[in-house]
């Protein structure tokens, strides 16, 4: 291999590190902060609190038009030449970020009946703009492969938020002022990701040209439309339950108890975007790789699912009632239901990889808009048959119909789906979540350890999966250096 093949893997591994370990520790820090937020104030407001960030983050994946992913591409190619794109597309991002900003507040004074949460959803409306910048500059970093920037940024900034939220609380204030402290921290990164860029990574001139606009616009339209019906998946739900039930305990239970999908989700679809380079060099090449990473993150991610609804089942209870105390009685009980959505949450981003590699962006957004469809249809029926549940179960059906979606684009390409081998972990899980279900009322804790134990012997003895298979796929995500 030439010393510039093993340079750029380097460079990749190290710049994937960079981000996987922010994702990781701002989403811990993210744990840290909900469970201590969700104690102080209360599940009412908690879930008013959670209601107002899922508004603006909806907003996020129209405000960036799609353009980061663009910006990265074309500063890898031609970084020389990057001054010229990077100071057109931070005219656009800025524009586009005080547009939805505020037509976020406009839409809130038409469809929001509550002054209380008018003021909320105004202040949050400073949160997409800082955010929204903030991604502008990420892009840049990602490009020049300074994701060590990122990584620094997302630390201080995250710790800085939750330490003045957690001295705001002990001084008693309020919601408000948390999420004035939110706003502020966001246009204050976004700040500092402009000064990084111009005085650290490169000096660049804002310009506007209306041709060269219009096309980066339409060139992003299908991450535009992608992104923000993945979007509606995570944040809809609680969204369209305050429209249904309005502001109460309920939403705050709701809210605490999908906080472990959002947060390990988001860890473990950073994982998945890891292996693009990889898949995409295997697509070149037609090696065969891509077959195997899909059989394993199905299989695995499978498996890794029904080790999470173990656990939930077995701690659930204990472990909010000892961080929480009394007032989310309910969450223990929808938790289980909660963590069952990452293994299709998984496959759906690691798919998404696969058809990226293959240069298939629009099956993205016609997959991921089918899931949006099933979720907003289903959501009223499934709410008011079954309650609480009935939002885990929409979510689940639009997860379910999207990876069919995906299924079928990839079995044009004629993909190796291990059906037997899928239901061999399923039968799995099922053995080994029975017997949880059995021990915890006795102790949470052999509960949770022969869960575990029965799900890797089972696994095993039904030939889930197999110790050569697990290599095969390590070396394909880890160990880059040996490609050719």
């Amino acid at each position: 291999m030439r010393i510039a093949d093993k340079t750029g893997v380097k460079s990749i591994a190290v710049n994937a590190a960079f981000l996987s370990s922010a994702r990781i520790l701002t989403s811990v820090a993210r744990a840290f902060y909900s469970i201590f937020l969700a104690k102080f104030v209360g599940a009412e407001l908690y879930g008013f609190f959670n209601y107002g960030l899922s508004w603006y983050i909806l907003f996020i994946p129209i405000s960036t038009l799609g353009l980061d992913a663009i910006l990265t591409r074309q500063i890898a190619i031609n970084k020389k030449n990057a001054t010229s794109i990077i100071g057109q597309i931070f005219i656009l991002r800025s524009a586009s970020s005080i547009t939805f900003s505020v037509l976020s507040v406009i839409m809130a004074l038409m469809f929001e009946p509550d002054f209380n949460s008018q003021r909320l959803l105004f202040i949050f409306s400073f949160a997409l703009l800082g955010r929204g910048m903030s991604l502008w500059s990420h892009a840049v970093f990602r490009g020049f492969e300074k994701s060590g920037f990122i990584f620094i940024q997302e630390i201080f900034f995250r710790l800085i938020e939750i330490i003045v939220g957690i001295c705001l609380l002990y001084s008693d204030y309020g919601i408000y002022e948390l999420a004035i402290v939110h706003a502020m921290v966001w246009l204050l990164q976004s700040f500092l990701g402009f000064f990084l860029v111009r005085y650290h990574i490169v000096s660049f001139k804002v310009t506007w040209e209306s041709k060269v606009m219009l096309a980066f616009i339409k060139t992003g339209f299908p991450f535009v439309v992608g992104t923000f019906f993945l979007s509606w998946i995570l944040q809809g739900p609680i969204l369209m339950f305050r429209y249904m039930k309005g502001i109460n305990a309920e939403l705050g239970q709701l809210t605490l108890a999908l906080q472990a999908f959002f947060i390990i989700g988001m860890i473990f679809s950073e994982f998945a975007n890891a292996a693009l380079p990889v898949l995409s060099r295997s697509v070149l090449r037609k090696d065969g790789k891509t077959n195997d990473f899909t059989d394993f993150v199905l299989r695995v991610g499978l498996i890794l699912g029904g080790v999470l609804i173990i656990f939930s089942i077995s701690l659930s209870n204990w472990g909010v009632t000892f961080f929480l105390g009394s007032g989310y009685e309910v969450a223990p009980n929808l938790i289980p239901l909660s963590v069952s959505l990452v293994s299709p949450y998984f496959w759906i981003i690691s798919m998404h990889n696969i058809m990226i590699a293959h240069g298939k962006f629009w099956a993205i957004p016609i997959t991921n808009a089918s899931g949006a469809l099933i979720l907003t249809l289903t959501f009223p029926i499934f709410v008011s048959f079954f309650g609480l549940k009935g939002v885990f179960f929409s979510i689940g059906a639009g997860l379910f119909v999207m990876n069919l979606w995906q299924l079928f684009f990839l079995n044009e390409y004629r993909y190796k789906i291990p059906f037997q081998k899928l239901f061999s972990s399923f039968l799995s899980i099922c053995v080994s979540t029975i017997i949880t279900v059995i021990l915890v009322p006795h102790n949470q804790w052999m509960a949770l350890i022969i869960g575990v134990c029965t799900l890797v012997f089972t696994s095993i003895l039904f030939g889930a999966v197999k110790q050569f298979e697990i290599k095969k796929v390590w070396k394909l995500l880890f160990n880059c250096e040996q490609e050719k």
